[in-house]
C-alpha cells in the first residue's frame, strides 16, 4: 500500500499540481475577465452607436408626436363638448323665452274654440230641453189618453150592469 502511495506521489507531484491548477485558475480567471470586458464594451459600443441614437431620436420624436396628437384631440374633444355645451344652454334658454308666448297662445286659441263653442253647446242643450219637454209632453198625453180609455171601458161596463139599468 506504501508503494502505490509513492508512485503516484511521484507520478503527480502534490506541489506541481498545485501550482498548476494556480495558473489554471488564474488563466480562466483572466479569461472570464476578458469576455467580461468585452461584452462590456460591446454594450456600449452599441448603446453610443449611430443606430441606436437614431433609434432613440425616432422614438422621442414618435413619442413628442404621439402626445402632441393626444393633447390636440383632446383639445378638440373638449372644444366640441363646449360648443355642444353652448348650443344646448342656448337651445334651453331659447324655449324659456318662447314657452311663455307659447302658452299664451294656447290659452288664448282654447279660449277662442271656447267662446266658438258656446253658441253650439247653448243651441245643444236649448234642443235638449226641447226634446225632453215634448217627451214628457207626448207622455202626458199618452197617459191621459190610456187614462180616458180606462174611464170609457168603465162607463160602458156601468150601462150593462143590473143596477144600473132601470127597473
Amino acid at each position: 500500500a506504501g508503494g502505490m502511495q509513492k508512485m503516484l506521489q511521484e507520478a503527480f507531484p502534490l506541489d506541481k499540481m498545485q501550482t498548476g491548477l494556480g495558473a489554471a485558475s488564474k488563466w480562466m480567471s483572466w479569461g472570464l475577465n476578458k469576455v467580461a470586458e468585452t461584452a462590456t464594451k460591446i454594450g456600449e459600443d452599441i448603446a453610443n452607436s449611430e443606430v441606436v441614437k437614431e433609434t432613440e431620436r425616432h422614438a422621442d420624436t414618435l413619442i413628442q408626436r404621439t402626445e402632441q396628437a393626444l393633447a390636440t384631440g383632446a383639445s378638440e374633444v373638449a372644444k366640441a363638448t363646449e360648443t355642444g355645451a353652448a348650443v344646448f344652454r342656448e337651445s334651453i334658454q331659447k324655449i324659456e323665452q318662447e314657452l311663455p308666448t307659447a302658452i299664451h297662445d294656447v290659452e288664448e286659441k282654447t279660449n277662442e274654440l271656447i267662446e266658438q263653442a258656446k253658441p253650439k253647446v247653448k243651441e245643444a242643450q236649448e234642443s235638449a230641453k226641447r226634446s225632453f219637454f215634448g217627451a214628457m209632453s207626448s207622455a202626458a198625453r199618452t197617459a191621459i189618453w190610456f187614462q180616458s180609455l180606462g174611464h170609457a171601458a168603465s162607463d160602458s161596463e156601468e150601462d150593462r150592469s143590473p143596477s144600473a139599468s132601470p127597473g
